[in-house]
């Protein structure tokens, strides 16, 4: 925390940041998971912890979840300043486009540890991203399952360490914004044929978040029920109000903390509403320019060196926590936190 306050001094200094935001910052501090001579296989990665970039007192008192989003990414430049994609299509994620194929142990681990320690509660997801990925069951084994062949001793750890939490079975709260929505994913159809994998889980309990006319037509096929919630909130304009669905989660679910896991057009949603806390960032090394795509979109492009507040890559965010990790050193893990 003293070198959090430290670079925040130095960036309300250079008013990089406002005098609201860097109360802002400081209030909200940074908590830290610590995992010791318990877990010595995470603790050797990780000898300082893993970050939330916010502390639990702050997280307490707010009027909706507090929320956090996992990236990988993967440069294109040798040298600074970088680019970095998170994509090699328009369309679609591209983590094994991106690494040349394999699972990066680093990056595995990040994002297990994001999933218990942010979504051991609640995970919450796009529709969109939700089909794409329409067999899942959105646990830490997502990740932590790549880790069985290269790092035994870590999945274990991992599987351990899962079990100290509370909530072994997260809420997936799913984002439906609309009835186009439904209707564009062909979501009613791919329910009744039982080929979306959450709602085929006893184990799993979901809320849909949408407007009334989504509600109207989803709730005839999908029927609310002790597994089944709806969170069901309208502006003036008929749209979904995404900060009443928040705080309705938070008052009405108890829900405190969540992983967002909806996808980057949905987290950069939550940023514009300011409520996105932050955001944990594996960098792999450079692509090449063997792999480097030949037309590259702004679509793909995950962030830049110098456009973050304090210069780092990720534009309007501020770095808490960074570590190199690996024989190598080359994949670095960040925690980015945004203004809220």
């Amino acid at each position: 925390m003293d070198d959090f306050k430290s670079k925040l001094d130095s960036l309300i200094s250079s008013e990089m940041i406002s005098e609201k935001e860097y109360h802002n910052f400081l209030q909200r501090g940074v908590q830290y998971e610590k995992f010791g001579t318990e877990f010595p296989t995470l603790n050797n990665f990780f000898p300082d912890g893993i970050p939330i970039g916010a502390s639990e007192t702050f997280i307490r008192n707010l009027s909706f979840p507090y929320q956090e989003t996992s990236y990988v990414c993967a440069s294109i430049d040798e040298k600074y300043p970088r680019t970095y994609l998170y994509k090699l299509h328009e369309k679609h994620g591209g983590v094994l486009e991106l690494l040349g194929g394999i699972r990066p142990v680093g990056d595995n681990l990040f994002g297990s540890l994001n999933r218990i320690l942010l979504g051991s509660k609640a995970i919450l997801l796009s529709a969109d991203n939700l089909i794409a990925n329409i067999e899942g069951i959105w646990n830490w084994r997502l990740f932590g399952n790549h880790l069985k062949k290269n790092n035994f001793a870590a999945y274990n750890e991992l599987e351990k360490f899962s079990k100290t939490k509370s909530h072994t079975n997260p809420i997936h709260i799913i984002l439906a914004r609309k009835r186009k929505t439904f209707e564009r994913l062909n979501f009613l159809e791919k329910y009744k044929k039982n080929q979306i994998g959450i709602f085929n889980s006893d184990q799993v309990k979901i809320i849909i978040m949408t407007n009334d006319d989504g509600y109207d037509y989803a709730s005839h096929v999908i029927n609310p029920d002790d597994k089944i919630k709806y969170v069901v909130e309208t502006d003036k304009s008929g749209n979904i109000d995404i900060k009443k669905c928040l705080q309705t989660l938070r008052m009405k679910f108890g829900i405190s903390r969540m992983l967002n896991d909806g996808g980057r057009k949905m987290s950069n949603g939550m940023k514009q509403l300011g409520v996105l806390g932050g955001e944990r960032i594996s960098y792999e090394p450079s692509l090449g320019v063997n792999h480097s795509p030949k037309n590259i979109t702004e679509d793909m492009i995950l962030g830049r060196d110098g456009i973050g507040i304090d210069g780092s890559a990720i534009k309007d965010s501020i770095v808490v926590f960074s570590q190199k990790i690996g024989t190598s050193k080359k994949e670095s893990l960040n925690l980015h936190v945004y203004p809220m």
